[in-house]
């Protein structure tokens, strides 16, 4: 099992969309570099600024991967856990550490 520390500052993050409420992922680029070059040692997604609820679960899977892939491990990603083969929500919190991720 792999220990997280906790210690510092663990940055709730918005999910950037675009006017037609698709992901930005640029967006989601820019956002997750200015929060790690704040110095945060982690971000969580879609569970603690309200957004999550009114997003399908294709764009918060969107989300996810893209934030792992800018991210690349250098801190801890948490979010709700999506079940994709479901299409649903098991309402479980996960914390997700490298690019590779299976969702």
């Amino acid at each position: 099992m792999v220990k997280i520390d906790f210690d510092g500052i663990f940055v709730p993050m918005i999910t950037p969309l675009n006017a037609d409420e698709t992901l930005d992922e640029s967006g989601v680029t820019r956002m997750v570099e200015h929060v790690l070059s704040g110095g945060v040692r982690g971000i969580f997604l879609l569970g603690t600024s309200g957004e999550g609820p009114a997003l399908s679960v294709e764009t918060k899977s969107q989300l996810v991967r893209a934030v792992c892939r800018e991210v690349r491990g250098r801190v801890p990603v948490g979010m709700w856990r999506l079940d994709l083969a479901r299409g649903t929500e098991t309402g479980q919190f996960r914390v997700h550490f490298s690019v590779g991720i299976s969702l």
